[in-house]
């Protein structure tokens, strides 16, 4: 999350005026491909992997080419929808009873 709030400042920072557009944008695609990256690497799937490949980088260039604010508003929005079905709740994954549980379970089924 901190690379995509580093290259969305970036890009607020080039809509205001306040970085100048022609040396700001390699920097800004360099996040947006590692964001890419590293939303594909969230899960083992390699049909989730290509799936965000293909669909992110394109759509990363497409909002790259058309900086402006409704993109920026569309970028949080997708980042959001993103992390908040990516990233597992805590209470689930934090519950230790559970979890040795499920640990105990798979080692007495293994062998």
């Amino acid at each position: 999350m901190a690379v995509s709030g580093a290259w969305l400042l970036l890009q607020a920072g080039i809509v205001n005026g306040l970085l100048v557009s022609t040396s700001w944008p390699l920097v800004v695609a360099l996040g947006m491909g590692a964001t890419v990256s590293g939303i594909a690497y969230q899960r083992p799937n390699l049909r989730w992997k290509w799936s965000v490949v293909i669909i992110g980088l394109p759509l990363a260039y497409t909002f790259l080419a058309n900086i402006g604010i409704v993109v920026i508003v569309a970028e949080i929005t997708i980042l959001l929808i993103l992390a908040y079905h990516i990233f597992p709740d805590k209470n689930e994954t934090l519950n230790p009873d559970k979890s040795n549980k499920d640990i105990a379970d798979k080692l007495k089924n293994c062998c």
